[in-house]
């Protein structure tokens, strides 16, 4: 089944150049375009995509905004921020909005189709670059004290976690560990209780 997308973008070559790259994907097909935030909002709701690719820097209404009324309104549809934008302002802003991904426009299309596909499987994806601007906000933020929690975890449980931040499966991690997918699906609840998270996003 092909993966449907709408492409958010304010310059109209941008999209044309995506929508050329996306295509040449076997299961992947572009539906949909905008070239602002309240006309993204307008065409998710009208055709209901897989996946939105989102511009921060839009007309009328921007991406970030727009990311939220989709993700608030339309659970199941996922958001990945496109941006020329690398600092963490807009970083992270992106992700409290419910965007699923953070990739730079000067990233590679292979980058970009690999993002598609880790977060139709409703995985977070994010770059190394970005990585390293959100741990750096992490370890001077008040949420740094949940890392402090993390260190309750046992070495298996830890284990478990760094696999679930890399997208393994539950299955995969079982395989991993020669365990039954119940005895994985324990290790992540007692992680989640310790680290007092309540979704696989979060805990990634």
């Amino acid at each position: 089944m092909s993966i449907r997308i709408v492409l958010a973008d304010n310059h109209e070559i941008m999209r044309e150049g995506l929508r050329t790259l996306i295509e040449r994907q076997p299961d992947m097909t572009v539906i949909g375009e905008a070239g602002n935030g309240r006309m993204a909002i307008k065409i998710t709701r009208k055709l209901l995509p897989d996946v939105v690719i989102m511009d921060i820097s839009m007309p009328e209404l921007d991406g970030i905004e727009a990311t939220y009324q989709i993700t608030n309104e339309f659970q199941d549809i996922k958001v990945i921020m496109l941006s020329i934008h690398d600092n963490k302002f807009y970083v992270i802003k992106a992700f409290e909005a419910g965007a699923m991904s953070y990739v730079l426009k000067e990233s590679s299309i292979n980058e970009l189709i690999h993002a598609i596909k880790i977060v139709i499987n409703n995985k977070i994806y994010i770059n190394p670059d970005i990585a390293n601007i959100m741990f750096e906000v992490f370890i001077h933020s008040q949420s740094s004290k949940k890392y402090l929690k993390s260190l309750l975890l046992t070495t298996r449980e830890s284990e478990v976690l760094q696999m679930i931040a890399e997208g393994k499966t539950t299955k995969e991690m079982a395989e991993i560990f020669d365990v039954s997918l119940k005895t994985i699906e324990s290790q992540r609840k007692n992680i989640m209780d310790k680290l007092e998270v309540h979704s696989i996003a979060k805990l990634t």
